[in-house]
């Protein structure tokens, strides 16, 4: 019997059982809006262990559903330094 891929639904019950150690811990599953995710035979995953402070896994999971922003465009990144604007000519 093959192997069900998890619907989109079933994601954030996915993300908060894989990941129930660092629940309490600052960070993101999804950086781009729910909209994004579609079904597909490969999905790149990452760690980005930089980050500090900010929203826990736990309150990014409970709301990746409904998430509509991409964070590399409309979040400010406490790190110490801004990113260049995208729409900025020459970049």
């Amino acid at each position: 019997m093959p192997l069900q891929a998890p619907s989109k639904n079933d994601l954030p019950d996915l993300a908060s059982r894989v990941l129930a150690s660092y629940l309490d811990r600052s960070g993101t599953v999804l950086y781009s809006s729910h909209e994004t995710i579609k079904p597909g035979k490969i999905y790149l995953i990452g760690l980005n262990p930089g980050g500090q402070g900010g929203p826990t896994l736990q309150t990014n999971i409970s709301s990746m559903l409904s998430r509509q922003e991409n964070a590399y465009l409309h979040e400010r990144w406490e790190n110490g330094r801004e990113l260049p604007e995208l729409n900025r000519p020459g970049f």
